[in-house]
């Protein structure tokens, strides 16, 4: 059974891409805190946005790395 619904703006449904052992990791903290996935990604990414609000934007920071763009570049089943 899902939990129920505990937030009253609208959402947007997207779709992001994690390394396997990042989602494994993601999945067993939500398990152990009982909340669900969605709940720790959108908290992480509200406390990110907020700690980087105003920085300077640094473009090595935003390159991938080599692993990143290797996966990136595979072709879609």
């Amino acid at each position: 059974m899902a939990r129920p619904k505990i937030f009253t703006e609208p959402r947007k449904a997207t779709a992001v891409r994690l390394p396997e052992p990042l989602h494994s990791e993601l999945r067993r903290v939500a398990d152990e805190r009982d909340v669900s996935v969605n709940h720790l990604v959108i908290k992480a990414v509200r406390e990110w946005l907020m700690k980087h609000e105003g920085d300077p934007i640094q473009l090595d920071f935003w390159r991938r790395d080599s692993t990143e763009q290797a996966s990136s570049n595979a072709p879609v089943a």
